[in-house]
């Protein structure tokens, strides 16, 4: 295994794992001392690439990124943390404002053919326009997509959307969120108007979502994943 085409130490497991999730995985990998500080050192807080060979070829996990080092088992190596791309997103801050109600002054009565004093009356509601989509209501989806180009509008990086729960007509409705938090925290609390929607980072560095409660996607999913490699 390869790290920036550097050999990893072989005193551990070598493995990448695909997780769905607002959170970066995180693998602690190590090198021998030299490597570290002839290459590795520099590369730090850049994008970087892992490679796996094993005998059906090699498998390469692209946009990882050295983010520290931790204490290692001998003086002749060096330990770091690697996490995909998600790790950026716990330092960008997303401040917008989805379908915020306003009451307009105006009033409806639940029972028309009642005497008015027993009458029910109730406010009525609209939409502050800033907090629309060019006039109209946002739906998850397009929440969705609108946090996710804000926190992936580095490098040129962008995300793919495979399959949503409740799309098409039936796409979901959001009201009054008003996001003034970290990208992950902001990107959880949008994620939780689509019950089943989940975000995950593919080998190539994409962001993607997809429909967690779609069988036949997640089996089309499943069989599109490289082979368990573990050296």
């Amino acid at each position: 295994a390869k790290l920036g085409g550097v050999e990893l130490a072989a005193n551990q497991p070598v493995s990448w794992r695909i997780q769905t999730g607002t959170q970066p995985y995180r693998a602690t990998f190590t090198v021998h001392k030299d490597a570290w500080n002839n290459s590795l050192a520099g590369k730090m807080g850049k994008d970087i690439t892992l490679e796996i060979r094993n005998h059906e070829g090699t498998q390469r996990i692209e946009k990882l990124t050295i983010l520290h080092k931790v204490p290692s088992g001998s003086s002749n190596r060096v330990s770091f943390v690697v996490a995909d791309r998600r790790w950026r997103w716990h330092y960008k801050s997303i401040a917008r404002d989805y379908n915020v109600t306003k009451r307009v002054g105006d009033k409806n009565f639940l029972y028309e053919r009642v005497p008015i004093e027993t009458r029910t009356t109730f406010d009525q509601f609209d939409y502050k326009a800033y907090s629309l989509n060019n006039g109209n209501r946002w739906t998850a989806r397009e929440c969705i997509d609108d946090i996710l180009d804000q926190l992936n509008d580095d490098g040129g990086h962008r995300h793919f959307v495979e399959s949503f729960p409740f799309d098409g007509e039936n796409q979901v409705d959001i009201q009054n969120l008003i996001l003034r938090d970290r990208g992950d925290v902001a990107l959880s609390r949008a994620l939780s108007f689509a019950p089943g929607a989940a975000v995950y980072v593919d080998i190539g560095g994409m962001t993607r979502v997809i429909d967690a409660t779609d069988k036949s996607a997640l089996e089309r999913h499943y069989r599109s994943l490289p082979p368990a490699t573990r050296i």
